[in-house]
């Protein structure tokens, strides 16, 4: 078994290696001049940027240089830099892109693959000449900040795709369009998104793309839900709903819950601003009760066939693993030390950490720990003993040790089978919400 996982961590680092060659080798289609960037052989090549980033942690570039590089192969900061900003982002777009697509992720739910869809606030250096990401505090000390979204696999733990957009949450729904657009995830795939990606636009659009999709909403009884137009029982229910979009005044006042008003500013694609023409949406909703006495709605395009009402509670609850993943990339890969005083850097940086965290899963997700926790099990005197799971944080440390071959793959096994943590089902805590700074470079360790 050991025997046949470290062949497993072999093909994974072999993945990498892989994707970042590819790119590379066409790296041109990559830099910022085309002609003169990455054309001669350079002591600081450009695979070499990429695995840096890829591997690199909280500390300084000098201290990731030492750490990285062979005896004798060391390179200077301002090389580093100075060879990173020929390089585009969407180079390690690429990377993450390919690498995904060698792992071939497995599990799935009811047939379909649970991707979720959300957004979080990252500090990044102040940076003046980018005002759109510059955050205008009360006290006088501005700040800025970057919005990522991205398409977050529950269920195998890997990072589809990513938009950066400012820190307005106003524009999440537009990123999901344009990342649905891309469609770097698998065709038998649900999107799943929070309430604040509910809107009849998102929802055409998904059945334009034959996208499957289940988004929460508020309740029935909100004053601002899409639901107050149907007469809809206060209780657990499933029902297809339709409404006509229109353009029209006069078919909007004839039947107010028949149609919706999509006014002549708005951009809504199904229906020209000029055109008289009405477009008919229908929608599932799923109404489902909470063990508080509260309900969840939800509406979706899944069919009653595709996925039982009794499944859609257990469905949509998947997206809650996307929370905890921010917590990873932020405290754990350390997507809150910044190297980069430039956007095009700090994007490098964050796409860089979506990859790092694609690589850690797919191990720990192949690394069954529960063998020890059966032992444990055995010799524990207490009637209930918990399952466990490996420490992410410690398994992140060692996975990066493992691809600076500072550890074996046995050595790497052994570690992450150690180092676990308890699995506790049903423990629930109120959200603390607390602003997370950014790491200043003199702070880090050099």
């Amino acid at each position: 078994m050991i025997r046949q996982i470290a062949v497993h961590l072999i093909c994974l680092e072999l993945a990498l290696e892989k994707a970042i060659e590819m790119v590379t080798d066409s790296i041109s289609c990559y830099v910022v001049d085309p002609v003169s960037h990455m054309t001669r052989k350079r002591k600081v090549p450009a695979d070499r940027v990429i695995k840096l980033l890829i591997l690199k942690q909280g500390k300084s570039i000098r201290a990731e240089i030492c750490e990285q590089m062979p005896e004798g192969e060391e390179f200077q900061v301002s090389a580093f830099c100075m060879q990173r900003y020929k390089i585009k982002h969407e180079a390690i777009i690429r990377v993450l892109n390919l690498f995904n697509r060698m792992v071939k992720p497995k599990r799935t739910f009811n047939g379909y693959y649970l991707i979720s869809c959300d957004g979080s606030d990252v500090n990044i250096p102040f940076m003046k000449d980018e005002p759109d990401f510059i955050i205008e505090n009360k006290t006088g000390r501005d700040y800025c900040q970057i919005h990522l979204n991205a398409l977050y696999d529950c269920m195998n733990g890997i990072y589809y795709d990513a938009e950066m957009t400012a820190p307005n949450k106003k524009m999440e729904t537009g990123a999901l369009m344009i990342m649905t657009g891309r469609q770097y995830f698998p065709k038998n795939s649900i999107i799943i998104c929070d309430r604040g990606y509910v809107s009849y636009k998102l929802i055409a659009d998904f059945n334009e793309k034959k996208q499957k999709f289940v988004i929460r909403c508020k309740d029935i009884d909100a004053k601002t839900s899409i639901l107050r137009r149907f007469d809809l029982p206060d209780s657990e229910f499933d029902k297809t709903v339709s409404v006509t979009m229109t353009r029209s005044n006069v078919h909007y006042n004839s039947d107010r819950k028949k149609y919706a008003l999509v006014n002549s500013n708005i951009d809504f694609p199904q229906i020209e601003s000029w055109s008289a023409e009405d477009y008919e949406l229908s929608y599932r909703v799923v109404r489902v009760k909470l063990d508080d006495e509260n309900y969840e709605t939800l509406i979706t395009n899944l069919s009653e066939e595709e996925m039982p009402f009794d499944n859609m509670k257990e469905l949509y609850h998947f997206r809650w693993n996307q929370e905890q993943s921010y917590l990873h990339l932020k405290h754990h890969l350390g997507m809150i030390y910044f190297n980069a005083k430039k956007l095009e850097g700090v994007l490098q940086e964050i796409y860089s950490s979506l990859i790092m965290f694609n690589i850690a899963s797919v191990i720990t997700n192949g690394i069954d720990v529960r063998s020890i926790s059966a032992e444990k099990h055995a010799q524990n005197k207490k009637k209930e003993a918990h399952e466990v799971k490996a420490n992410s944080a410690l398994a992140i440390t060692n996975i990066r040790l493992f691809l600076k071959g500072r550890i074996s793959e046995s050595g790497l096994i052994d570690r992450i089978k150690k180092y676990v943590i308890p699995i506790r089902p049903g423990r629930s805590f109120p959200r603390k919400m607390k602003p997370q700074s950014l790491k200043p470079l003199n702070i880090r360790l050099s």
